[in-house]
Parts: structure tokens; sequence; C-alpha cells
């Protein structure tokens, strides 16, 4: 059908050809105001967790042993507590193996934060959050262009960008902003390889 014939369409295809030549220059103007409306508000109102008393906090504190380490296990030092024997190192979201530490989350957000730490700080880091919220919009605007079309784009992104879930998450260092730049990037590039696999087999 109609909507078959534009999801396996090929770039080379004459049909897509066709409506790339309609599609206006405004949706993708349109897509990358809002996006950027949507990263200066965020910065503009950004979460400071640092103390472990939600997941911020502890993506962040996981940043920052990488930041000043470069690399993992977190390592106890009991020296730096007087040597006092029978201390136990356990808090929220992190947890006490043998001799080190072990947070409670993977690794891929606090190394993504880090590098941010290392470029401008903590603040460097922090400011992280609405930048990754920002381009999961941008993937979700691409998703969203090969699934509806270029115009429509822009108004689902805006849908998605003020929507309450999206704006908290962006505001601070949880790990759905880039979660979603994967999730929405990887079901992209599935689109265009299933897309490749359709013209390939006609």
């Amino acid at each position: 059908g109609v909507i078959g014939s534009r999801l396996w369409a090929q770039p080379g295809d004459p049909e897509q050809r066709a409506r790339e030549r309609r599609t206006p220059w405004w949706p993708l103007v349109a897509l990358l105001v809002i996006t950027l409306g949507f990263l200066a508000f965020q910065a503009a109102y950004h979460g400071q967790f640092l103390i472990i008393s939600r997941d911020p906090g502890t993506y962040m504190q996981f940043a920052a042993w990488i930041e000043g380490h470069g690399k993992l296990p977190i390592q106890l030092n009991i020296q730096d507590f007087g040597g006092a024997k029978g201390i136990y190192f356990q808090g929220f979201a992190m947890y006490q193996v043998g001799s080190t530490i072990t947070p409670q989350f993977m690794a891929g957000l606090p190394m993504a934060l880090a590098a941010g730490w290392w470029v401008g700080g903590v603040n460097g880091a922090l400011l992280l959050a609405p930048v990754f919220g920002a381009l999961a919009l941008l993937a979700f605007g691409g998703l969203a262009a090969r699934l509806l079309g270029a115009r429509w784009a822009p108004l689902a992104v805006l849908v998605l960008a003020v929507s309450d879930p999206q704006m908290l998450v962006s505001r601070t260092t949880f790990s759905e902003p880039l979660t979603q730049i994967l999730f929405f990037g990887g079901l992209s590039l599935l689109l265009d390889a299933q897309r490749s696999r359709h013209a390939l087999s006609k």
C-alpha cells in the first residue's frame, strides 16, 4: 500500500526523489529551533545533584571517580579514615565488595559525564544532561521523519520536548536521554537497513 511504499522507499527510487524535491526547507529549520530552544531552557534550569540521594547524584559520584582515576573499580583507602578497622563502606547505590566499592549502575553515562568533567569541570558534566536531552530530540526527529514524513517531524519533536518526563530527565544527570539517543538512532538505522534489504530483494 501507500504506507508500505513510503516505508521501504530507497534514496535512489524515483518516488522518493520526487517526494524529497517536494519537501520544503522549513521542517529542518523548525526542528533545529525547537531543539536549541529546549537546550537553552533546560540549561538555564539544569539540576545540580552531587550528593547520593537519587540516581543523578550516584551517576555524578561515579563520574567523579572516573574523572580523577580513569579506571575502575573504586578502591578503598582506609587510611583516609584514620586506618580504623571494622568500617563498612556502603550507602545509597554504592556497595562494598571485598576491598572495592561497586556502584549500582553501569558505567556508560558516568564515562560520558567524566568527559564533560575534563572539559568544563563539574559544571561541564552537569550541563551534559541538557545536551543529551537535545540530542535525543534530534534522534527522535530523524525517526519521526522516517515514519511520518519530514513535515510532521517538528510537531512530533515539539510534543516530546514539552512533555513532563522529557523535561525532567533532561534537566539533570539521568541515564534516559543517553538511552534515547541510542534507541531512536538504532531504530532509524534499522529502518534504513530494512529499506535497503527491501530494495535489493526487488
